[in-house]
């Protein structure tokens, strides 16, 4: 398993703004990145940028060949969650930039694009982003269309030797002391799994979020009904009740169970620190691998087999 950090956030530390806003500085800025992520021995390291930057960033990332790469989608206008947008011209607008983004993915050496599934207009009080809900089709027409964009764009990718990870939803988020239910699809592992089996695209794998999936239950119980399918993960903590990129251990999140999951299933892609750099995280990378090493008593158990 190859374990990494956002090296945007390790930007935002050191510089005090985002990678979007660093200008003629931007190979800088990603010279030091490089250099902090060696110093702490990890093996990958995730990106979320604008499109613009995207297009500058991949001409410098190109470059490395000592870490794996990540990507994930630039959101705004440019995220797949859009691709159920209530205008089709919006919804092709849309389309082309996610293209463009799997584009600059391939040219700068990214593995992995992570994309959200689409949004609705849930028609019903207690939902998040009540404001843009307008913009969106209603459930059974948002699902359909966003299933026919999701499978051009998965196409798409595998042409250009990208894998596209749909990232799980959460339940509810947080917006101003107010708890609010969330209108994605891919909120539980069966309609995630539903998307993956209507597109049919080996193209298209699943970026499991620890955080979402405790919304909607203990991550290794998530993780257990599609372990096969997941191609990164994100890992942050929480205590059930809504999104909130906790450090690990604060939450009620099992991670002792979680890893051990993944261990028997043989799980050998990335996964991230999808939180800011702060004074918990060299706490979360140690206790990463802490809980991915097999306890000892399981050596023992095999010796004695044996």
């Amino acid at each position: 398993m190859k374990i990494g950090v956002f090296a945007t956030e390790i930007i935002r530390k050191i510089y005090g703004k985002s990678l979007d806003e660093a200008g003629p500085l931007m190979r800088d800025f990603i010279k030091k990145t490089f250099k902090v992520l060696n110093e702490l021995k990890l093996d990958c390291t995730e990106f979320s940028v604008k499109l613009d930057t995207l297009e500058k960033l991949c001409k410098i990332t190109r470059e490395v060949s000592n870490i794996t790469l990540l990507l994930h989608e630039p959101g705004g206008e440019c995220s797949a969650a859009n691709l159920s947008y209530l205008d089709s011209e919006e919804r092709k607008h849309v389309l082309e930039k996610l293209k463009a983004t799997v584009d600059y993915a391939a040219a700068g050496g990214f593995t992995v694009v992570t994309v959200h599934p689409a949004s609705y207009n849930p028609r019903a009080p207690g939902y998040a982003y009540s404001d843009v809900h307008y913009k969106y089709l209603e459930p059974r027409e948002a699902w359909e269309t966003s299933i026919k964009y999701l499978k051009y764009l998965a196409n798409y990718a595998s042409r250009k030797g990208v894998l596209l990870g749909l990232e799980n939803m959460p339940t509810a988020v947080c917006i101003k002391g107010k708890v609010l239910k969330t209108p994605h699809f891919g909120k539980d592992c069966e309609e995630l799994l539903k998307i993956l089996s209507v597109v049919n695209s080996e193209s298209l794998k699943i970026t499991l979020d620890t955080g979402h999936a405790n919304t909607v239950c203990q991550p290794a119980d998530y993780i257990e009904e599609l372990v096969d399918r997941v191609i990164h993960i994100h890992i942050h903590d929480n205590d059930g009740r809504y999104d909130q990129h906790a450090p690990l251990g604060t939450g009620i999140i099992d991670f002792n169970r979680f890893f051990k999951i993944l261990r028997e299933n043989n799980y050998s892609n990335t996964i991230v620190v999808e939180r800011k750099i702060d004074e918990f995280t060299l706490s979360d990378i140690e206790k990463i691998k802490q809980w991915w090493r097999a306890p000892k008593s399981i050596y023992l158990n095999k010796f004695k087999e044996a």
